[in-house]
Formats: structure tokens, sequence, C-alpha cells
């Protein structure tokens, strides 16, 4: 569990391969600057400039700094996921090379997982595999998950590969009730490959359940919501898990960890208004003659305007190496966020700021920025004029249509950004 701390809220505002689809009214940027800031100086490290289809998705995406230019290409499928990205490397606009291209799939019952991601990159001429994983499952007569592993997808002649791990579950009256992740482990010597149980949750209970589970220290909110059960990990050893839920607001929690060695941790997750704002923090108590410790607290911490858009993010760690009433914050990280009324309420600008620690007696530390995104060039999708790339309806006759790099093709590409009579079009 402890490992999923802090991540729900973040995940929940995340950006992921499934695009998002404005409509008509939506505004865009068109341009974004990314600069470091120390005190009060500001150096220019990033440039972004992006384009969109007709369904305002981003097609193109350049990337400029200080010495090299990347031109990302995107290519989605009919739910608004990217199946595929290119990516094209260079000084400048003018002598762009297709470097790598990376293609997804995804699974058909949990649209959000990809499943399948391969990536080809170009070296000294010759296209290799960079990157390549294979999720496989298993699903029973009922639909429900018996076992998830990672490979290595085959090649030609060569099967699959496994990576990392595998994943069982089983079952009993419809609901998961034993699910045990094993690693693949290779003997240094004898290069012999076994499987190490890393995780086993076993007298699993639920508050809900739908199915369709990956992994069960996610489920603590939505269709699926853990109440308890017995885990043993290899990293932290034996405990209990208890999951409270509020009556009141159905997305609070309180989920207790109980380890025999007398350590607790607790995550909870509290809304605190109307709007979103919401309170994620994971506590954890030592034991001292018997009586739980309080001793660490990670926070994290959304806030949320009446428009419901999120205008701070703080994630912070207070430790303590004695009593409660010392804690201090160690660490911290926070994102603040500027909206314009004349855009839509669209953020503008974002500024991320690091918390550094002072080690004088009494004086606090303080939260200082150092790096500053700002969007500009904003129109409406309905208005919005992509200079120079345009969605093609054109077919093979009168082709004269050429790569970015002045190759000529034989019939029209099925997806990417390319030259058709002079004009840049994007599939």
């Amino acid at each position: 569990m402890k490992q999923t701390i802090l991540y729900t809220l973040i995940l929940i505002g995340s950006l992921s391969l499934w695009a998002q689809t404005p409509d008509e009214s939506t505004w865009l940027h068109q341009y974004e600057a990314e600069y470091f800031v120390r005190g009060s100086y500001n150096e220019l490290a990033l440039e972004t400039y992006l384009t969109y289809d007709r369904h305002g998705r981003v097609a193109v995406r350049i990337e400029q700094n200080w010495d090299n230019l990347d031109s990302l290409v995107y290519r989605y499928d009919e739910q608004g996921r990217v199946i595929q990205i290119d990516d094209y490397r260079g000084y400048d606009r003018s002598n762009l090379i297709l470097y790598t291209s990376d293609v997804m799939a995804y699974d058909p019952l949990i649209p959000s997982l990809c499943t399948y991601k391969v990536g080809h990159q170009s070296v000294d001429g010759e296209w290799m595999i960079y990157t390549a994983q294979k999720i496989a499952i298993t699903r029973d007569e009922q639909g429900q998950i018996t076992r998830v592993a990672d490979y290595t997808p085959a090649q030609g002649e060569v099967p699959d590969l496994p990576i990392s791990y595998v994943k069982t579950y089983t079952y009993e009256n419809g609901q998961l009730r034993t699910y045990t992740k094993e690693l693949y482990n290779m003997d240094p010597i004898t290069e012999e490959v076994t499987l190490v149980v890393d995780e086993r949750w076993t007298d699993m209970e639920w508050d809900r359940f739908a199915g369709q589970v990956i992994d069960p220290a996610d489920c603590l909110m939505g269709d699926n919501r853990l109440k308890s059960a017995h885990v043993y990990s290899q990293q932290e050893g034996e405990y209990d898990i208890r999951v409270d839920y509020s009556t009141e607001h159905p997305s609070d929690y309180v989920a207790t960890q109980t380890y025999s060695t007398g350590l607790r941790r607790e995550h909870s997750l509290r809304m605190t208004d109307d709007n979103g704002s919401a309170v994620e923090e994971f506590r954890t108590y030592r034991s001292e003659e018997g009586q739980p410790v309080l001793y660490m607290v990670e926070r994290a911490t959304d806030t949320y305007n009446e428009h419901h858009d999120l205008v701070q993010h703080e994630m912070a760690i207070t430790a303590s190496q004695e009593q409660p009433e010392t804690l201090s914050v160690r660490k911290g990280e926070k994102y603040d966020y500027t909206y314009d009324p004349a855009v839509g309420n669209q953020w503008t600008s974002r500024t991320e700021s690091m918390y550094y620690q002072s080690y004088e007696d009494g004086v606090p530390g303080t939260y200082e920025v150092v790096n500053r995104i700002e969007r500009k060039q904003w129109d409406t999708l309905a208005t919005l004029s992509v200079p120079g790339v345009r969605v093609n309806d054109n077919t093979d006759a009168d082709l004269d249509c050429y790569d970015l790099q002045g190759r000529s093709y034989v019939r029209l590409p099925k997806s990417g950004l390319y030259i058709q009579q002079g004009r840049k079009y994007i599939r």
C-alpha cells in the first residue's frame, strides 16, 4: 500500500495516453513557454508549439529547447486514445528526421489500460526496437481477470519473453478473494529463472466489487472498494488492512494497515469542500511502550475554485525523530495555477515551487519558485485555424505525396504528417 500513497489525487488530474476531446467552444492554446526560475532570474528552457486535429486533439507537438527540436505527431483511435507517436528530431524545422515511432494497443474491457507498446528507433539508418512491452490478460468465462503477465512481445520466430512479473487471481461467489504477484528471478550463476512471491493478498472482503481489478491496492474508490484483507509483502512483511468509508462523503476513506511489530500506517482521503478540494494523507506510527506514536505524515492537498478548476496541488512530507508535536516539514513541492476568464477559464500559467528547509532553530522553511509555464496564442476549436496543417480528404489519385524528408509515397500513408500537392496534411 505504501507505494500507492499520494497518487490518487495526482492521477485524477494527470495527462495520459487517453486524449480528452473538447467541444467547439473549448479554448485551445498553440504556444507554451517553460522557464527555469532562480530568484529574479528567468531562463527560457523550452518552447512548445501545438497544432490540433478537427476533434481538438493534439496532432503535432513541436518542442524547441536550447539545442534541438522535437516534432511529435500523434494518431488516435475511435475512442480518442493515442495509438501511435512519431518523433521527428533535428536542429530546426528544415532538417527533421524520423527518430522514433511508437505504437500502442489497449485492453478491450479496461479502456485506459495500455497492454501493448513497441517503439522503433533509427540507429545509423537502421530501425531497431528500443522498447517493447506486452501485458497479457487472461479472463475466465465470466470475464473476470485470472492472470496478468508482463512480456517482451514476440518478434519473428522469437516468442513472447517474460520481463518482470506474473499476477494471479482467485474468486469466490463472484468476488476477488486472493491476489498474488510473483517476480521473475534469475540465478546469476545457473541463469535459471524462477518465480518469487512479491505480494500476496488473502481473505479479501469488499464494500463494492464490479471486477476488472488489476491491483487491489488501487481499489479504494469507484466501483471497486476494498473493505479488508491480510497482506504479505516481500518489502514490508505481513499486515492486516481495514478500510472505513464515510457515509456522509462517499469519496472519503481511511485505510489502516496494522503490523505485528506494532507499526501502523493510515492512508486517508478527505474531501474539504463542494468544489472538489481534497486532502490525501499517509500517516506512519511507530510503537513506543505499546503505544502508537506518529512520526511521519506524507500529504497531498488539492485546492479547487468555484469553477471546479485546480488552483493548487501541494505535496509535503513532515517528520519527527521524537514526539508528534515536533513534526515539521522536511520536503515539499507545490504547483499553482492561474486561470483567465477570457479564454474559457483555462489555465494560462503554472508555477512550480520547492520547499527549502531552514536549519535555524525556530525559523520555518520557505517555498521558492523553480519553474514557470505560460500558455499563449489561444483560440476556440470552432475558429482555430491550424497554420499549414489540414485534415486530408484526398485520395491516391494525383498523389504527388512526400514525407517531411522529401521521400515520395507510392500511396497515401494511413497516418502521420505528410505533404501532398505542396500542402501539409495529417491523418
